[in-house]
């Protein structure tokens, strides 16, 4: 590349003017570009015109536009030139590697299931389009101070790096296109398992140490660091896994992956698994999730039990805290388990005996109704006949796929919205998104109950006037009989009198923080009540 005397101020097709040169890689230079037509930074990759290499880099460049979703870099241009280069013109990202971020240590579990199915979402458009990245990586994940993701090489990282010039250009049939697709897969696995640790399954690689393995097989992220939860670490494996542990489903296409992340919780603050771990912590000890171990766990522990020390005996400054001993572990369990069935049994005796609500506290505002008193009469669940995703503001849905998660009778499931970044109330976006929900006739609704995953959450509740027959496409048609905003996971609004209506809206209008400046929505159960028939 030298003798092209390609260098700061130089001008490719008479237009994009090379300004910082930001990267080398196999045999390429990538360069931040100014483009004075569009007045705006460019991103440019720069290769010989000699090398066998660049009919594939082209082609791939080209193949690469047909994918239209917004997280990828798109492809603006591609020349070779008379002066002997070869290149792709992209979008430029003012933003910063995945594989930088990790540096500072891992992700919170939330964010990293967010972020990695933001990528894993956006690859499942791109196969759908016949496209394949195979070469995803940390270096390829960018991630903008708004949160928002970028996805950089698609197709063209790979043409660069294939073993041959023969290897570099599209899959040409069915079981080439699969392979390359699974490529992408067990990439999503690896920055997934990069996310939650702060290791890089296989070899050291971007600065980050190996993840341990144990008899050739790659241990699980909990068993590396504390605080990861069981989901992630469930979807990691599904990934990552030949096959996956207690027979679990593998995970094995990128729409797959995406739909098992978005049902990530939040971390876990105890070590509470019982497999071998990296690390050595004494029970009850607190982790916080999204905190780096100081330095890389040590390897694994002998599986003999240091002898106790002698009764009495102090334990110097070098010697091992001592721990509790089992026995007062577990009195401690079986205490706290008798508690709390303590307080079920009690609150299942004052259900029955009709002392007390059965649900938890929610701190609601309703909409004000009659002012007659409440019926006496304990309200019935209603039947749905359909449920789906209500977004008249957006143009591509919210996660129709788990809507049947809503409704479920799990509270181990939900609907999530998409994710919204800068404040809570969708992003200034929207007004909201919620469930629309078809009861399939007119029926009196006195309750709604809501199971919501994370808080805070502000929602409104709406109907159709009775005879309606069409589900609504917008909140014009409809009143709104109720505004609450749930502090807790759970939600509970009754109305002075009921309302009959077909057509019921749960409309989300504040999400509660899943990562910082992350907002995302998420309903574990909905269930609409009226009087008995």
């Amino acid at each position: 590349m030298d003798e092209l005397a390609v260098a700061p101020g130089s001008t490719l097709a008479g237009r994009y003017r090379l300004e910082d040169l930001v990267g080398e890689d196999a045999g390429s230079m990538a360069w931040r570009a100014f483009d004075p037509v569009l007045n705006r930074s460019v991103g440019v990759q720069v290769l010989p015109a000699h090398d066998p290499r660049c009919a594939a880099f082209l082609e791939a460049g080209r193949r690469s536009t047909v994918v239209t979703d917004p997280r990828f870099l798109r492809v603006l241009d591609v020349a070779a030139d008379e002066e002997g280069l070869t290149y792709v013109v992209r979008e430029w990202a003012r933003a910063v590697p995945l594989s930088v971020m990790l540096h500072e240590g891992p992700l919170r579990n939330r964010r990293a299931a967010t972020l990695v199915g933001e990528v894993a979402d956006a690859l499942a458009r791109a196969h759908d389009a016949g496209v394949q990245h195979r070469c995803l990586d940390l270096a390829a994940v960018l991630v903008k101070d708004t949160g928002a993701v970028r996805i950089l090489g698609l197709a063209t990282d790979h043409a660069l790096r294939a073993a041959s010039a023969g290897d570099a250009g599209a899959p040409t049939d069915a079981g080439s296109q699969y392979a390359a697709e699974q490529d992408d897969v067990d990439a999503l696995g690896r920055v997934l398992y990069a996310c939650l640790v702060a290791r890089w399954p296989g070899s050291r690689a971007f600065e980050l140490a190996a993840a341990p393995t144990e008899h050739g097989r790659l241990l699980r992220p909990r068993q590396v660091r504390a605080g990861v939860a069981r989901d992630a670490d469930s979807v990691c494996d599904r990934i990552l896994g030949k096959p996956p542990r207690h027979h679990a489903t593998p995970l094995v296409t990128a729409r797959d992956i995406a739909s098992a992340l978005a049902l990530v919780g939040e971390d876990e603050l105890l070590v509470s698994d019982t497999s071998p771990s990296l690390g050595s912590f004494t029970a009850g000890t607190s982790v916080a999730a999204s905190q780096a171990p100081a330095e890389p766990p040590p390897a694994l522990l002998p599986s003999a039990t240091p002898a106790a020390p002698p009764t009495g005996a102090a334990v110097g400054a070098e010697g091992r805290r001592p721990r509790p001993p089992t026995e007062v572990r577990r009195a401690r369990r079986l205490l706290w388990v008798g508690i709390a069935l303590l307080v079920v049994l009690a609150a299942l005796v004052a259900f029955y005996a009709g002392r007390q609500t059965a649900g938890p506290r929610a701190q609601i505002t309703t909409t004000p109704g009659s002012g007659s008193q409440a019926t006496p009469v304990a309200p019935e669940p209603l039947p749905f006949r359909q449920v789906s995703d209500f977004d008249p503001q957006g143009q591509n849905g919210e996660n129709p796929q788990t809507v049947g998660q809503a409704y479920d009778h799990s509270l181990s499931t939900s609907w999530t919205t998409v994710t919204y970044f800068g404040n809570p109330q969708l992003g200034g976006l929207k007004q909201g998104v919620g469930l629309r929900v078809d009861l399939g006739r007119d029926r009196a609704v006195s309750a709604i109950d809501v199971r919501f995953a994370g808080k805070p959450t502000s929602y409104e509740v709406w109907a159709a006037p009775a005879g309606t027959s069409a589900a609504p496409a917008d909140l014009s048609s409809m009143t709104r009989i109720a505004r609450a905003r749930a502090t807790g996971e759970q939600s509970t609004v009754r109305l002075d009198a009921p309302v009959t209506t077909r057509f019921v809206v749960l409309w989300l209008t504040s999400l509660p923080e899943i990562a910082p400046g992350s907002y995302q929505g998420a309903v574990r159960e909905l269930v609409l009540k009226g009087p008995p028939a």
